[in-house]
């Protein structure tokens, strides 16, 4: 006769063989390709960068690791496709700085970061820099405040998109200059409204404009954040010159997974990219776009995307900064 068995010993029996198979599935991760969605346009740093280690980490996690651009909104398409991804480890995402951003400077971006997406690897970070056309009478930064004190209006100041006014607008709060931030659709019609002579000054990321410093077109009167560039040592810090805001002048860049992944494949995700960002052709390639490669672990990356957020929202209210 069969003895009978009681509820919770079946359960208990059960909840035996569901864990070693959770755990199975998360030990012979990844089994089929993985999507990488960047919401970038192709050819950008963020784009170049993402396949450079979408590409080591194929090899290293023996699966395909697609790259699928997912440009619009300003960025807020392919994050909300991150964030919607069932979270199976299958389809993670590129983001940057505006995974913070977002909610503050764009009307309709209600993604809260510290909960509709996973920390899975810093990939790297590149400093804002303050340009002015060659031709301009501006060769540093108290140049440009005594010649902003100076005229009637506001002076014109190009940025690639929304989210280089938390900068713009923190600075020139210090500096008790006004400005008129004009919004370009990325950085090459703004650096061409430079060459041109339409605006005098612009923000930008060293790799975007760099073409342009080389060439003579533009001369860069600032780097942002807390130390020099290698890129530029030569070039002060917007801190040197006296208006310290601090490390939300830069750039980065990052991956990120929907809310649900496991703890074991976030990890063995950090990890696969990780190894990517040490390789050496990786770190040349790194050096030529002018981007500092990334070394902190999940938790501390986590840590970062909250400091950060509270930084930037204290600027946004200080300078009352609307989405739009």
């Amino acid at each position: 006769m069969v003895a009978a068995i009681s509820r919770r010993t079946a359960l208990a029996m059960a909840a035996a063989f569901v864990a070693p198979a959770g755990v199975a599935r998360a030990q012979n991760y990844p089994t089929r390709p993985i999507t990488v969605i960047v919401p970038n346009p192709p050819g950008g740093a963020s784009d170049i960068l993402t396949r450079l280690v979408a590409d080591k980490m194929r090899v290293d996690l023996g699966q395909n690791v697609l790259v699928d651009n997912k440009p619009g909104g300003s960025g807020t398409l392919g994050l909300f496709l991150i964030a919607r991804a069932a979270p199976e480890g299958y389809t993670i995402g590129f983001s940057s700085h505006n995974v913070v951003l977002g909610p503050m400077i764009i009307k309709g971006y209600e993604l809260d970061p510290l909960k509709e997406f996973k920390p899975i690897s810093y990939l790297a970070d590149t400093p804002v820099i303050l340009v002015t056309r060659s031709e301009a009478n501006i060769k540093s930064v108290a140049d440009f405040v005594a010649y902003a004190k100076a005229q009637k209006n506001p002076v014109s100041v190009g940025i690639p998109g929304t989210s280089v006014r938390t900068q713009l607008g923190a600075f020139t709060t210090k500096a008790g200059i006004e400005v008129e931030p004009v919004s370009y659709q990325g950085s090459a019609p703004m650096l061409q409204a430079l060459a041109a002579g339409e605006i005098d000054v612009a923000l930008d990321a060293i790799i975007s404009t760099k073409p342009f410093i080389e060439s003579g077109v533009a001369r860069v009167i600032a780097v942002g954040g807390d130390s020099r560039s290698p890129i530029l040592p030569e070039v002060p810090t917007i801190g040197e010159a006296g208006y310290d805001i601090g490390g939300i002048w830069n750039y980065w860049y990052s991956f990120v997974g929907p809310a649900g992944m496991s703890d074991a494949m976030l990890d063995k995700l950090h990890e696969s990219a990780a190894k990517a960002l040490r390789s050496p052709d990786v770190q040349a390639r790194a050096k030529d776009l002018a981007l500092n490669l990334g070394t902190m672990s999940r938790k501390e990356f986590g840590d970062l995307i909250v400091t950060y957020q509270k930084d930037v929202k204290a600027i946004v209210d200080a300078i009352g900064l609307k989405p739009e």
